[in-house]
């Protein structure tokens, strides 16, 4: 699949849903086929896995060009990529990509750098198996908010960001500066996969408020260590908000959570937290030691 002509830059994240398979993704750098690592194995449900690739535009090799899910298979194969409903297998900064076009929200102005979709479709087949854009379906309720991976943020303007403190934090609140008695209150816990400045991941959410009301409270707290997490799907809140959740896993067997919400912009009153318009700068700096490690 070549992405040269998404207007992609230095930055941007693109993220593959894979079937779970012994393939391994790569991208065209400079010329040379190479492996991407950074993939996170996800529970669709019972006995059925996924492949989550995550990969730079830019990184240290070069920037990416292409991208084609290695054959085992001496004659080729095929790419399988997965959806669940209502969802995407290939988004560009949690954006979906439709008809090898990225899509981006357009409801509302963002201060970070957003991507210019290209006039028309730009992939072209190659005699080497590749990935195809996913037959996807419109965003419902417009623009999604999510918390993936170890986690990347995007919030109701569009902002993209990495969250860099542990502990709990207020992802939505509805309306924004409700202190007691919220209509709608998204909490979750983000923890450390090991030591010192190790990778962040949600292990914990909870959701509560007035109009959560009609779903029972075991319903509404997910716990990453969950022995049977079950299949993850859609659930509505006050016929405007959805919200799903996602149980992940990496390489190393870290468990986390995923948060998907979509609607918010069809609520009437402000949407506070990270995933909403409040600040966030605290929240996504590191702490001193780590960050002398992240600039080595």
């Amino acid at each position: 699949m070549d992405i040269s002509e998404w207007g992609l830059k230095l930055g941007d994240i693109l993220t593959i849903s894979t079937a779970d398979d012994d393939r391994v993704l790569q991208t065209e750098r400079n010329g040379v086929w190479v492996g991407e690592a950074d993939v996170a194995i996800v529970n669709l449900y019972s006995g059925y896995n996924a492949h989550v690739y995550s990969i730079k535009y830019v990184d240290g090799q070069g920037v990416a060009t292409k991208i084609k899910l290695q054959t085992h298979l001496e004659n080729g194969g095929y790419a399988h990529l997965y959806t669940t409903q209502g969802s995407h297998a290939l988004l560009v900064n949690s954006d979906p990509v439709v008809d090898g076009t990225p899509i981006h929200p357009t409801s509302s102005p963002t201060s970070s750098p957003t991507i210019s979709p290209t006039s028309s479709p730009t992939p072209s087949p190659t005699p080497s198996p590749t990935l195809s854009a996913p037959t996807a379906t419109p965003i419902i309720n417009g623009p999604m908010v999510a918390g993936v991976g170890d986690p990347h943020l995007v919030n109701t303007h569009g902002q993209k960001f990495d969250l860099f403190q542990a502990g709990y934090h207020t992802l939505i609140n509805i309306p924004r500066w409700a202190r007691q008695r919220a209509n709608f209150l998204v909490q979750a816990r983000a923890s450390r996969a090991g030591a010192g400045c190790a990778d962040l991941y949600f292990t914990e959410i909870n959701i509560s408020g007035s109009w959560v009301h009609r779903h029972k409270a075991a319903d509404l707290r997910w716990v990453a260590e969950a022995v049977r997490p079950g299949k993850a799907k859609w659930m509505k809140f006050h016929n405007k908000i959805n919200v799903k959740i996602v149980h992940g896993h990496t390489v190393h067997n870290t468990m986390y959570l995923n948060i998907l919400v979509k609607g918010l912009d069809k609520t009437k009153a402000p949407v506070g937290g990270l995933l909403g318009q409040d600040d966030h700068t605290a929240a996504t700096t590191p702490d001193k030691g780590c960050k002398k490690l992240i600039s080595l």
